[in-house]
């Protein structure tokens, strides 16, 4: 029997080759950064999108001069890329390959069932 691996269809302009969540996010979260400090850092991506010219933003600096909101752009975008909030716009599909199980606990104690 023939097994046939299926890929989620990726958004045109995507940075990654194949789907996967936690590259969905790190896309996701990198663009909310970006456009929140107005700047990138020199040692990440510049996000391909069809949508949005990301070459547009200039490199962050961690200097007084690069402000943003009282805080420098650098601060803001890692502030923004670390947030939970951010990642709670991103709306990512789990994996196809992904099984995620719910677990409960329960407790009794024993020691009355004994006696």
């Amino acid at each position: 029997m023939n097994s046939v691996i299926k890929r989620f269809p990726l958004q045109d302009g995507s940075m990654f080759k194949a789907y996967n969540v936690k590259s969905c996010q790190f896309e996701c979260r990198l663009k909310h950064a970006i456009r929140k400090a107005k700047c990138i850092p020199w040692d990440y991506p510049r996000p391909i999108d069809k949508y949005e010219d990301f070459s547009r933003y200039e490199m962050c600096f961690g200097g007084e001069n690069e402000q943003v909101g009282g805080a420098s752009g650098l601060d803001e975008f890692d502030k923004v890329m670390n947030s939970n909030e951010t990642l709670s716009e991103c709306h990512c599909m789990p994996n196809c390959e992904q099984v995620t199980f719910e677990t409960q606990v329960y407790t009794k104690n024993l020691t009355r069932l004994l006696n």
